[in-house]
């Protein structure tokens, strides 16, 4: 029997965003615009999310994920005790072999990610209903009885292929932990595996260009980076190794930069972690804000950028929606 209450976020992660002995966590609701703390085994949680039925059998994939959840933990406590990721083998294959297991899945078992699976179910049905198409063709088979079971059930069967549809693209990126300090530390959104695309803005784990980022705690957070990406920075670190000794003398600001693609790379062949500027946590703060379907978690309070961003734009009270566009 799967516990009524279930965790989107899974509480390892969740509790180092927490203190004292109950691990208040605060929390930004950006529907609401209103902050307050929590308890971490409180948080992030919706009952029966994972439950659904087949044939009338009760069904769930509750116990699956936490078996998940309990063999990352245990690679996520090693790489933070360690302080950094690591690069021998065999130990990397199965450290890295596990989170990717986890990451695949997390992108699609959160409540918003079955939101938004519903949002696009319904725009399409709109318009196909608009074309022409029967009530019944969206009747859901008798196996899983009603909308609502139907829709649980296309979410459970989404994150049992989830490692078989998303594994192999993220096991191509290059890997980065990065580090920063508690005067800036990192946020976690409620959908907290999330895309950005240095190159460009379309999305998908297998698109040039794009960046999977996933926090472990205030401190650190993985990156996960296109090849493509590595090899520019290394492109620019081969440039600057060209360059005269003088160049950095007459130009003292290339340092800055050559010092810092080095670390980089450092970090991408070494598994050493790599300092963040505070712009660079902005950044990548930003972006869980943008990608939470509702709730931000902070070790600290401080929510100053969600109010910042949710008063530029209020469209982020909410997750992002995909846009179906009809054709001519």
């Amino acid at each position: 029997m799967s516990s009524p209450l279930q965790h989107y976020v899974p509480r390892f992660v969740l509790k180092r965003f927490g203190r004292g002995n109950t691990y208040q966590v605060h929390v930004f609701d950006k529907s609401a615009g209103k902050s307050f703390s929590g308890a971490a085994h409180k948080l992030a949680a919706e009952r029966k999310l994972y439950d659904f039925q087949f044939k009338g059998v009760p069904m769930s994939v509750e116990e699956s994920l936490g078996e998940l959840e309990s063999e990352t933990a245990k690679c996520v406590e090693t790489i933070l005790g360690r302080g950094r990721l690591s690069v021998r083998e065999p130990e990397v294959i199965e450290e890295r072999g596990a989170i990717i297991r986890f990451l695949a899945v997390q992108m699609v078992r959160t409540a918003g990610a079955l939101t938004r699976a519903n949002d696009l179910a319904q725009k399409l049905k709109a318009i196909a209903l608009e074309l022409g198409a029967p009530e019944d063709y969206f009747k859901p088979p008798p196996e899983v009885g009603s909308d609502e079971n139907a829709l649980k059930a296309y979410f459970a069967r989404r994150i049992c292929s989830a490692n078989k549809d998303l594994g192999p693209a993220l096991v191509k990126k290059d890997w980065l932990l990065m580090q920063t300090d508690l005067e800036h530390p990192f946020l976690i959104g409620d959908h907290p595996v999330v895309l950005y695309n240095y190159f460009g803005d379309k999305l998908g784990v297998g698109v040039p260009g794009v960046v999977v980022y996933f926090p472990l705690s205030p401190e650190f957070a993985l990156g996960l980076h296109c090849p493509s990406i590595a090899e520019e920075i290394r492109k620019g670190q081969e440039k600057m190794d060209r360059l005269p000794d003088q160049a950095f003398v007459t130009h003292p600001e290339l340092y800055g930069g050559y010092k810092e693609t080095v670390a980089i790379m450092e970090g991408f062949v070494e598994g050493v972690p790599v300092k963040s500027q505070a712009e660079n946590v902005e950044h990548f703060n930003s972006i869980q804000v943008s990608n939470a379907e509702r709730f931000v978690f902070s070790c600290d309070g401080n929510f100053t950028l969600v109010e910042d961003m949710l008063r530029v734009e209020p469209s982020l009270k909410k997750g992002p929606r995909v846009v179906v566009k009809r054709g001519l």
